[in-house]
């Protein structure tokens, strides 16, 4: 089954230090991030097949919990997956 939002492109609007989202649009709405959540290591969570993407846990102003997938290597960001309270906590 295909997870809400998986692969879907964002448009991010303003970045936190430069690296991180602060604010994005998807699905023509947009979201302020409030919170990176960290991965286990205590740092945004790596893929670890391929170390040119980055996946991100984040929750916005809304309430929205998500995965954010950065792929370096294309400069793109795309939605891996909208949490739902079971899953993002």
């Amino acid at each position: 089954m295909t997870k809400l939002g998986s692969g879907e492109l964002i448009y991010v609007e303003s970045w936190i230090g430069g690296r991180l989202p602060r604010a994005f649009r998807w699905r023509g709405r947009r979201h302020t991030v409030r919170q990176v959540e960290p991965g286990p290591s205590g740092a945004p969570q790596r893929e670890s097949e391929q170390m040119d993407h980055q996946t991100y846990s984040l929750r916005t102003s809304s309430g929205l919990s998500c995965i954010l997938v950065h792929d370096s290597r294309l400069g793109t960001w795309s939605m891996k997956q909208v949490l739902t309270r079971r899953e993002g906590g």
